[in-house]
């Protein structure tokens, strides 16, 4: 009965997969390049991105000195990554790319240098070691994994790992004092040593207060650090390496017995499913068929065609489809797969930087670093903005389970929000595209909607009159901060200036979904009152013609031609839909009204009906891991 069950959930999965990957091709939408095509178009790295303060103010706080030595060392960086061969520069790029990120070190590096005393030392300890414990762990990793080694160079290709870490090692060590070390005891290689450090650290007696007392010196040893992880020699063989790694556990993941719930075929499946949808390429009907066939999806023939594909797929867009295998293996089967899948993860340059700046900002928060008001806001500014990519990231494993219980209790806990999720966003911006229909509002501009059409709508909010107040201030916050935008319309009324209403529409496969805040209209009444302002939603399907009714239809111009949507009723099949959208939706806010307790209250509630109507056997449409 299980299997049945999970044989089902993998059968709608396809389904829903193979539309998407229709509309991408529809879209052109895709790519369309191989390895070598991207490869070859590549751009260099843009001046803009070493532009490393937050403002001018910051910059002051360092003497003139200290300023050049980071525009210098960060450029020159940025010139060597750019003189690189093509192919090298690539896969350099799409490895250890520390600039690439919201949370880059070209934001944090400056901030660093600010501090002075033990209260820099520790911070930037908190920087060096993590990122040195990872990268070791990683090449480790790499070097026990016979199969992505050619025999041939086997002993040459290991050696240039080895050296990989050794080199960063080299300039690490030289951040202590040279008779901390020696007490540490003799050690075979610089590796060896700076791990005997981190063994060492201890609350008591940490190792930061053994770095060095001359500030220029560690201004240099840290900037030295980052050239040598972003232009070593050997970082394209890391890089290459690193690649390979991640195909063969794609290729591994069929392997009997690999995972508990769900055999080699049910994978296989369920990597098709993901294979169809990736950004790059379109894969090969043959390739989807044979995996999708019981008889062949474990031929070698199968295998073969499997990596002959991902050769032809760029490292980051393998990553992406290790993510979201992960993802649906795991809402599939019911089981959290972290620790199945924490290997590959770990190799990530995300993780490196998360691990940093969770360093980095703990000390921050802690009341350690004893700075100037001028110095406080810089690093306020760092929190902050580590804060929001956090937040923006899948949770850890060890809150999926926190998350789970709590989103079966009862009401909202307001001491466990909901985090924005980095996946909804992209979805909203893969699938959704904002449009300008001929209808705006609930029935037209300032023309609101009647006491009926009030009492049809708000059975979306399940008749909650506490969560349509949420609503109605939460889309109020959503429009202004998009107010740039001229698709998120306002609608002012003449005498009323205090009163203003909202507009928008997306379309996204046969669907356009419409939604704001529109007003009930009282008879005898010619002016309206905030009271009577709620918040709308509405959905329709494309179709061949006008339908006439209740809320009419609408038309939008795409491309030039016009396309008719008529109205989708608000029923319990199509339930999912209103929420799944609005959800996506409202992770446009700002971090500050996300976080707001009455913007909460509406995330839970829409998260809740989402898993109600996955209970009843509803799918969403593109992002189930929303749940996880």
């Amino acid at each position: 009965m299980a299997a049945n069950n999970i044989d089902v959930k993998i059968e709608s999965f396809l389904d829903r997969q193979n539309k998407i990957g229709i509309d991408l091709d529809k879209r052109h939408a895709r790519e369309n390049k191989t390895l070598k095509d991207l490869v070859q178009t590549s751009e260099p790295l843009s001046k803009d991105i070493v532009e490393v303060f937050f403002d001018g103010a910051h910059q002051a706080l360092l003497n003139d000195r200290a300023v050049d030595e980071i525009n210098t060392v960060l450029h020159g960086i940025l010139e060597k990554v750019n003189d690189f061969p093509l192919i090298k520069r690539f896969f350099i790029l799409n490895t250890m790319n520390f600039f690439s990120s919201k949370i880059s070190i070209g934001k944090l590096v400056p901030a660093l240098m600010v501090m002075s005393g033990n209260d820099q030392k520790r911070i930037i300890w908190e920087f060096v070691y993590p990122t040195f414990l990872t990268i070791n762990n990683n090449v480790e990793t790499l070097v026990s994994t016979d199969d992505i080694f050619d025999k041939k160079d086997l002993h040459i290709e290991r050696g240039s790992l080895y050296l990989f870490g050794a080199d960063i090692a080299k300039v690490i060590v030289n951040l202590f004092k040279p008779e901390y070390l020696n007490k540490l005891g003799s050690v075979r290689s610089v590796i060896e040593q700076i791990m005997l450090v981190i063994k060492h650290d201890k609350k008591a007696n940490p190792a930061f207060k053994n770095i060095v007392d001359d500030q220029q010196c560690i201004s240099k040893i840290v900037l030295k650090f980052i050239d040598t992880i972003q232009t070593h020699d050997t970082l394209f063989d890391y890089s290459l390496k690193r690649h390979e790694f991640y195909k063969l556990f794609l290729l591994k993941l069929t392997t009997k017995d690999r995972f508990k719930k769900l055999n080699p075929f049910q994978i296989s499946k369920i990597l098709a499913g993901c294979i169809v949808t990736n950004n790059q390429l379109r894969p090969d009907t043959a390739l989807i068929q044979a995996m999708l066939s019981e008889k062949e999806h474990g031929s070698k023939n199968t295998f073969l065609a499997k990596k002959a594909f991902f050769n032809q797929i760029s490292p980051s867009n393998i990553y992406t489809l290790i993510g979201q295998v992960l993802v649906q293996i795991q809402l599939i089967s019911k089981e959290n797969l972290s620790e199945e899948f924490i290997e590959v993860q770990k190799m990530s340059v995300k993780t490196i930087l998360k691990k940093i700046w969770t360093n980095v900002t703990d000390v921050l928060e802690s009341g350690t670093a004893s700075a100037s008001d001028p110095v406080s806001n810089l690093f306020s500014q760092i929190t902050n903005t580590f804060k929001t990519f956090q937040l923006s990231e899948k949770k850890k494993s060890q809150k999926v389970a926190r998350r789970e219980k709590s989103q079966k209790k009862s009401g909202y806990q307001a001491d466990q929000p909901i985090e924005k999720d980095q996946n909804c966003l992209s979805q909203l911006q893969k699938h959704y595209t904002l449009v300008d229909p001929d209808i705006l509002a609930f029935r037209g501009k300032h023309e609101g909607a009647s006491q009926k059409d009030y009492g049809y709508n708000i059975r979306l909010f399940k008749q909650d009159d506490i969560a349509i107040i949420n609503f109605n201030k939460c889309f109020n916050r959503l429009f202004q901060s998009q107010s740039q935008d001229e698709l998120f319309k306002q609608i002012s009324f003449k005498g009323q200036k205090r009163i203003l209403e909202f507009a928008s529409a997306y379309i996204f496969d046969n669907y356009l979904f419409c939604f704001g805040t529109t007003h009930t209209k009282q008879p005898g009444e010619q002016l309206i009152q905030e009271k009577d302002i709620f918040p709308y939603a509405l959905l329709f399907e494309k179709g061949a013609e006008k339908q006439f009714g209740r809320i009419l239809s609408r038309e939008v111009e795409i491309d030039g031609n016009k396309q008719i949507y008529n109205e989708k009723p608000m029923t319990g099949d199509n339930m999912i839909m209103y929420y799944e959208t609005l959800y996506y939706i409202l992770h446009l806010m700002p971090e500050k009204h996300w976080l707001a307790e009455d913007s909460q209250r509406c995330l839970y509630f829409l998260v809740s009906e989402i898993q109600k109507q996955m209970k009843n056997n509803k799918s969403m449409m593109y992002s189930e891991s929303l749940l996880h």
